[in-house]
């Protein structure tokens, strides 16, 4: 009796679980409680298809939460999840039964044949499957993470972009202006026979070079207004004011232990981990897959002649042709696979974190120390060229030129300031579990050498 009970509430358990349902969006608390865990951020409510252009004056946590509501990347990442989430409910779902019957009739009382057949295999294979889905879905939500936390480091990096391009245009029209008054001062020298036609053409240059320059920081900050807009998922107008809120400076973290915790937070490899233990599970299932993908238990019933019967019935596969030796060694291959790309891209994320941690390094001497330094000696200087001035001592061209080498460093100084912010969004991009490089920033950004002349005193 007890066998039987047992029997009964086993059959019970097993049907409650294999008629599991789907809902969309059940796992979007689980990656906004991982979002919030690694980058400080949740994720709204609702999102948006579509926005009115970000304009006026922009911070930082304003263009970030606005990127959490409309880009469509992210809200594509959570889809995904959601399909990844509705696979793992169907890997546990049993295969419904399949019903056959026919009735025939041959002069006298018809003949009725039934049938209901249940994969018995799907069964046998059903806590694998499951596992698979499992590790999957869990992939994916890695993935998924990686996304959302991604999508906040890039658009910290393209507000730092803009904002630095704002900065260094207001630098560029003063130098603009400077150039252009000393083309007009040595015109006048020029006349009067006080400059050599050679230093005429000379700041002649010095002035259309100067409005090149700025022209072309004015097409590069469309660049970084296009590359904000693509970032956020919304329009941004072309004169939109970036503010940056002043934040603690961070502590220096030690090397060995920064590299250590980059490797335990990264998304990546939190994925590829997943997907090694999905492949696992799947070389074990390639195993038994050729003796269990055909096999059906099945109950008919017969009623001939007002006479019924009852019986079962059994089908499976017979690995005469396909001994499943491809599968598993495909299964094999796949695995090995999955551990060695675990093994390169852990190398790869130590080595970005070394590198990453020199660059902040060099960056805050940089930013903190020397710029700072040689902003204030080219004031000095330009003071004192001002008081030579005053006493006739010089002319305004030298005046003029000191004048720009002074704007000319805080160009300078704005650009160390941003190799140092995104140098730090790299590390705290790192320790929030993703990669983003802004090599390609670093290497074409440098105002100074667009504006610089020679040094003509």
């Amino acid at each position: 009796m007890k066998l039987n009970q047992w029997a009964v509430f086993s059959l019970i358990a097993l049907s409650l679980s294999g008629c599991a349902s789907y809902a969309p969006d059940t796992r979007r608390s689980v990656v906004n409680t991982a979002v919030s865990d690694r980058v400080g951020v949740s994720l709204p409510h609702e999102f948006s298809y579509a926005a009115a252009p970000l304009s006026g004056t922009l911070t930082l946590s304003d263009t970030i939460r606005a990127a959490l509501r409309h880009n469509l990347f992210l809200q594509a990442a959570l889809e995904d999840l959601n399909i990844a989430t509705a696979q793992e409910v169907q890997a546990g779902l049993l295969v419904n039964p399949a019903v056959t019957g026919q009735v025939l009739f041959d002069g006298g009382s018809p003949t009725l044949d039934f049938g209901v057949g249940f994969a018995l295999g799907n069964l046998l294979t059903r806590n694998r499957r499951m596992l698979v889905a499992a590790a999957d879905r869990q992939r994916v939500e890695a993935q998924t993470i990686d996304a959302i936390v991604r999508i906040i480091a890039e658009t910290r990096v393209a507000v730092v972009e803009l904002w630095a391009r704002q900065q260094s245009i207001d630098v560029l029209q003063q130098i603009a202006v400077a150039r252009d008054s000393a083309a007009k001062a040595a015109r006048i020298l020029s006349r009067a026979g006080n400059l050599t036609a050679g230093d005429f053409a000379l700041y002649q240059r010095q002035a259309v070079e100067s409005q090149l320059a700025l022209g072309q920081a004015q097409l590069a900050q469309l660049d970084s207004v296009e590359g904000l807009a693509n970032t956020v998922g919304v329009p941004v107008d072309a004169d939109v004011s970036v503010v940056l809120e002043r934040t603690a400076p961070d502590s220096e973290p030690a090397a060995d232990a920064f590299v250590a915790r980059a490797l335990e937070k990264s998304l990546m490899l939190a994925a590829e981990r997943e997907r090694i233990r999905a492949l696992g599970v799947q070389v074990g299932l390639a195993q038994v897959s050729v003796w269990l993908d055909h096999l059906e238990t099945e109950a008919a019933l017969e009623r001939e002649d007002g006479e019924a019967s009852f019986g079962l019935g059994a089908s499976f596969s017979l690995p005469l042709f396909d001994g499943g030796k491809a599968r598993t060694g495909a299964a094999r291959a796949a695995l090995e696979a999955a551990e060695l790309r675990y093994r390169a891209l852990a190398f790869s994320v130590a080595n970005r974190a070394r590198a990453v941690l020199g660059l902040m390094d060099i960056a805050k001497t940089a930013a903190d120390s020397l710029t700072p330094m040689l902003v204030s000696q080219t004031e000095e200087e330009f003071d004192f060229e001002t008081r030579q001035l005053n006493a006739m001592q010089i002319g305004p061209l030298r005046l003029i030129d000191a004048r720009v080498r002074q704007l000319e460093n805080r160009l300078t100084a704005i650009d160390m300031q941003r190799l140092l912010a995104l140098a730090r969004i790299q590390a705290d991009a790192l320790l929030a579990g993703v990669n983003v490089s802004v090599a390609d920033a670093f290497q074409n950004f440098a105002p100074a050498s667009a504006a610089a002349g020679e040094d003509h005193s």
